[in-house]
């Protein structure tokens, strides 16, 4: 994924951002992913692995049918809701 420097830190550690859409079958799925690089990380071809990326946030989401069958049903809401004290 690519990401853009969002700030310099006082140490000259980089604080990155980037995301990236795509549609697969009619489902668009969202990768986003944010952290902090050393300069010394970034490799010849200007790319960090995973794995130097400290403080990671990475995120997938999606929306369309598969998302849609993969979040609870509205039995699961319901108990959920009044569980915590709430009325639906």
């Amino acid at each position: 994924i690519s990401a853009v420097v969002q700030s310099v830190l006082p140490n000259g550690n980089l604080v990155v951002k980037g995301t990236k859409k795509i549609t697969i079958n009619n489902e668009d799925q969202e990768i986003r992913i944010a952290g902090v690089i050393r300069p010394s990380d970034i490799l010849a071809d200007n790319s960090v692995y995973s794995y130097n990326v400290s403080e990671a946030e990475i995120a997938f989401e999606g929306s369309g049918l598969v998302a849609r069958s993969q979040g609870p049903g509205w039995v699961t809401k319901i108990l959920h809701c009044c569980s915590d004290g709430r009325m639906p």
